[in-house]
């Protein structure tokens, strides 16, 4: 009787338990003992469901497809979904609120913390272009980012659970993250299921493992894999150690440095002092090349000097010029990225430009250690307004270099001022030949159509418009690209189109910018007209 009753309220898998235990109790006939038999069963398997409690959930879950990433001819990992509901498209399934689960077994030798983080925080920025507005997603999505502490080996394993409503990631079996609600699972599964996986063949292994070529191998590894034992309490131990250094950071400070408030000084002032001692570096450097000119020209005539102090003065002129219309440029047109503030990436990115009388443009990033997407954002400024610096034809130098710089700040601090530098008297006032000028205009007034009638076409109105219709707007820009002035010499017969017209012309602000000296103009204006058929 007692063996039915034990079947019947925790089914089969018990059931060998219960059999072993009276083979174990025969020897004992006293209804005394069979009633211990029947206590210590029911004992028995009440720990043991306790415990298996603590482990990964199980759920009835069915591996529907494996994938394995691939970068640089090297395996990363291997990756396993899987369902409850089974026969859903991509879309179906991360909508569906049943329980799903992502693994992944790692392969590569040796996965470093930084490459780990960069790999996730790119893929997830890439695939939700939406952005998350729940700070609880944004905070378990960063520490997901970040969950590795010092490296992954091969044959560790991550699991992200989506069961009764909340999120579970595991490492090696020990539980890391917990969060309520499907957010964080689907944010991270649309690394794979997104508009940007992997690959397509990833993607397509990973929604239906009969697609690829080892998916026996695959399903056999994941179906029965066990992480290494001597791995299991890695991320505990990662705890662990980050406490102790934490502590022994706060012993050292409270032991060593002079108070809180001058503390919080020393901190928010580190970086202007940082650059205070580079401009100071820069000056004293600045004062031992005036010295040793100074002593050069002792030698020469008074009317020699001049001249050599002129032309330094010219050159030093050109290239501070340079500098500064390339940074005013760029100040105007970096954006800060979304993502990278969600994601509480900041910092200083510093470029050494070298413009050439011969020759491409060179860039060199300073410091690569900043966020990728930051430098991508600076760098692609500087191509675009490299191009419409007019160098100096009068100087002898070959080619000019120096820095441009932009800071990314999370807490909203300024850019540098920029002063323009002051032009020599002896230089006279900036000019060119009346052909040059022209020539110049009109290659600029030839951008700047094309440039509008590129933003006209691409406005969302213009795109879907069945109607015929003719338009024509005047736009006028200044020597920054910023538009000065607007209007339509040819209104559009449909209303929508205006608003949505003005829209896509001021987005694409500023343009490429110009100088007005040379082209003997403060503003250049074009017509632009496009005929919708």
């Amino acid at each position: 009787m007692a063996h039915k009753i034990t079947k019947i309220l925790f089914g089969r898998r018990f059931y060998l338990v219960v059999q072993v235990q009276s083979a174990v109790c025969s020897i004992f006939r006293s209804k005394i003992f069979l009633a211990l038999k029947f206590l210590f069963s029911v004992f028995f398997i009440f720990v043991t469901n306790l415990l298996c409690a603590y482990a990964k959930p199980e759920t009835d879950l069915t591996l529907v497809g494996a994938a394995r990433y691939i970068d640089h001819d090297s395996v990363f990992y291997i990756g396993g979904l899987y369902v409850g509901e089974v026969n859903l498209d991509r879309y179906a399934l991360l909508a569906d609120e049943s329980a799903k689960r992502m693994q992944l077994v790692i392969t590569k030798k040796k996965w470093t913390k930084r490459s780990w983080k960069r790999y996730w925080r790119e893929r997830i920025a890439a695939n939700n272009q939406n952005p998350l507005t729940d700070q609880g997603t944004l905070s378990a999505l960063n520490e997901f980012s970040g969950l590795v502490r010092s490296e992954l080996l091969r044959g560790d394993e991550l699991v992200v659970d989506y069961v009764k409503g909340k999120t579970q990631i595991y490492l090696n079996g020990e539980l890391a993250i917990t969060r309520l609600g499907a957010d964080v699972f689907n944010s991270i599964a649309l690394t794979w299921l997104g508009e940007v996986p992997p690959s397509l063949e990833f993607q397509n292994n990973i929604l239906d493992g009969s697609r690829s070529q080892f998916w026996s191998e695959d399903a056999a590894l994941l179906g029965r894999y066990k992480h290494p034992e001597n791995r299991s309490k890695v991320y505990s131990q990662w705890r662990t150690q980050e406490k102790r250094s934490a502590d022994v950071r706060t012993l050292a400070e409270k032991s060593s440095e002079p108070g809180q408030a001058q503390k919080q000084a020393q901190e928010v002032s580190k970086r202007e002092f940082e650059l205070r001692r580079k401009r100071e570096a820069q000056a004293r450097a600045k004062r031992a090349r005036e010295a040793e000119r100074k002593r050069a020209e002792q030698a020469l005539s008074q009317q020699k000097r001049r001249e050599a102090q002129e032309r330094r003065e010219a050159e030093e002129y050109y290239l501070q010029y340079l500098q500064w219309q390339l940074q005013k440029a760029v100040n105007l047109s970096v954006s800060y990225p979304t993502w990278a503030k969600n994601f509480g990436e900041e910092g200083l990115v510093s470029v050494v430009v070298t413009l050439k009388k011969a020759g491409q443009p060179d860039f060199k990033v300073e410091d690569d250690s900043v966020y990728q997407p930051l430098i991508s954002e600076v760098l692609s400024a500087i191509s675009n307004n490299v191009g419409r610096l007019v160098l100096p034809a009068a100087s002898t130098a070959e080619s000019w270099s120096f820095p441009v710089s932009y800071l990314f700040s999370l807490d909203g601090v300024a850019q540098a001022p920029l002063i323009q530098p002051l032009r020599p008297d002896h230089l006279g006032a900036e000019a060119g030949n009346a052909e040059n000028s022209q020539k110049l205009f009109a290659e600029y007034k030839l951008y700047l159509i094309e440039a509008v009638k590129k933003q006209i076409i691409a406005a969302p109105a213009v795109r879907v418009s069945r109607a015929r219709d003719d338009i024509s707007v005047r736009v006028c820009v200044n020597s920054l690209g910023e538009i000065t002035r607007q209007e339509f010499v040819t209104e559009p017969r449909q209303k929508n189109l205006r608003k949505s017209i003005e829209e896509s012309i001021h987005k694409a602000s500023p343009f490429n910018i110009y100088s007005a000296s040379l082209l003997k103009v403060k503003e250049v204006c074009a017509v632009v007209q496009h005929n919708i058929r």
